[in-house]
């Protein structure tokens, strides 16, 4: 299973850069509790183009709330190829990080996390659901 997320940053300046993008996870993707999750995005500049995340070390962080401290999930994503040269963060979320949790609205970050370059990526509202088997 997967989320294709597709960042698309925009900015005026004719340099390049990248800008943190809302991309909320939805009811449409189907998250559900103790299964396994793929979330996939894209990374583009500001221009559109593929964003080449070569060495970057990023992470997908999980919290209860905008006011959280710790995240609840943390995990690393995977690099590589997708319409670029690894430009395609991939975050897996394995069942056994969810069972603990009670199906519903969380906040997360895509960031990354190279020191002197730390920068968030993506972030937004994650639904987290439930089947009538796991009430």
């Amino acid at each position: 299973y997967y989320l294709a997320r597709q960042l698309h940053p925009g900015h005026n300046e004719t340099e390049r850069r990248l800008m943190a993008k809302e991309q909320n996870i939805t009811s449409a993707e189907n998250w559900f509790k103790t299964e396994d999750k793929q979330i996939i995005w894209y990374i583009t500049d500001s221009a559109g183009s593929p964003q080449t995340m070569s060495g970057w070390t990023v992470a997908f962080n999980l919290y209860s709330a905008k006011t959280s401290a710790n995240a609840l999930v943390t995990k690393s994503a995977t690099i590589s190829n997708g319409d670029g040269t690894d430009d395609r963060a991939v975050v897996t979320v394995a069942d056994t990080d969810t069972e603990t949790l009670a199906a519903g609205t969380y906040v997360y970050e895509l960031v990354r996390t190279d020191a002197g370059s730390e920068q968030v990526l993506a972030y937004g509202t994650a639904l987290l659901r439930t089947t009538k088997e796991q009430v």
